[in-house]
């Protein structure tokens, strides 16, 4: 019989995966983890074959990075050799994206079918949160009445500096001015 110290708690796939903090944001659209076997820093990143069992199980047909070793070879290459895209887009630890890396990012998610998408970064939030975030924005401006995105949301996404705060608020105010624009231009017309 073992002692509760010596047992260890059942692992989650996505643990055992190395893509810690795995989760559906948008289900079977995007979601967001860490890089695979993350520990502590943006280097740690390390592609084995049960992160690419993992990701074949979710369906995931494409990855953006954000790791600020996001061109990494070896993860380049296992990702091709399993047939999931890739987008690199390096950021530092603790910095965001900015709207060239959301344009980027949005353009890549649509052209490999806007759906089975995992962002990661190092640890699981900040970077892949703000990204996740602003595809979600990228996708509401795109309906007829686009919901509008609070600090409520981005908390629950893992929005982590007050720079990713505001070029969210800036992105979501871009997407806005566009929309307004093009019914102004809409209306015009008639």
């Amino acid at each position: 019989m073992s002692s509760p110290s010596s047992s260890k708690a059942p692992q989650a796939p996505y643990d055992l995966a190395g893509l810690h903090r795995f989760e559906w944001i948008l289900p079977r659209v995007i979601a967001r983890s860490s890089a695979p076997f993350y520990r502590c820093n943006d280097a740690d990143q390390d592609i084995r074959p049960q992160t690419i069992t993992f990701l074949k199980r979710q369906g995931i047909k494409h990855v953006i990075s954000l790791n600020a070793e996001a061109h990494d070879a070896v993860i380049q290459r296992a990702l091709r050799k399993a047939n999931i895209h890739y987008t690199p887009l390096p950021i530092e630890d603790f910095e965001s994206p900015d709207f060239t890396d959301f344009n980027t990012a949005f353009e890549a998610f649509r052209l490999h079918g806007s759906a089975h998408t995992l962002v990661w970064c190092g640890f699981g939030y900040g970077r892949s949160g703000t990204l996740a975030v602003a595809l979600l924005m990228y996708l509401e401006h795109h309906k007829p009445q686009p919901r509008t995105f609070q600090e409520a949301d981005y908390e629950r996404y893992h929005v982590e500096t007050k720079e990713q705060i505001l070029i969210l608020n800036r992105l979501q105010a871009e997407l806005r001015r566009q929309r307004s624009k093009l019914r102004k231009k809409v209306t015009s017309k008639h």
